[in-house]
């Protein structure tokens, strides 16, 4: 099974503006398959009716008015979907987390606005944390 962060079938819930759809944009332009979408629920539900089909689901949480309706959300979805990477954005944080502290809920969170390069690195410390908290070695990122 290849292992590599860039590949997947990504579901982004987010305003679709421009900063979103650059970031769908670079996914893309990186080999992903994104679904970007508005309707929170509506990408979540997906995810979790076919959880196989998809690899990541990005979050925007400047979309709750109330984060801890996301936390709750993102409790159910971790339940149903644990294989599922979990990004979240928020400019309402004020640094990039890449630790495993909230990994009940997310496998990192990063602090918007972002740039491609910050975003890729972002991708893949969360598929590091993600392999960690499934309990999978990582000797494939050890040369």
């Amino acid at each position: 099974q290849d292992k590599s962060p860039k590949s997947g079938r990504i579901g982004f819930a987010a305003q679709v503006n421009d900063v979103s759809c650059r970031i769908a944009e670079d996914l893309a332009d990186e080999g992903y398959e994104v679904h970007l979408s508005s309707d929170t629920d509506a990408v979540l539900n997906s995810i979790e009716d076919n959880p196989n089909e998809w690899d990541i689901l990005i979050l925007d949480l400047d979309q709750y008015s109330d984060h801890g309706s996301a936390v709750d959300d993102l409790l159910v979805f971790r339940s149903v979907c644990e294989e599922t990477v979990v990004v979240l954005l928020s400019s309402d944080v004020s640094r990039d987390d890449l630790s495993l502290e909230r990994m009940v809920v997310t496998d990192v969170t990063l602090r918007k606005p972002l740039s491609k390069r910050r975003f890729m690195s972002g991708l893949v410390s969360a598929h590091e944390n993600a392999a960690v908290r499934r309990g999978e070695t990582l000797s494939y990122l050890i040369k």
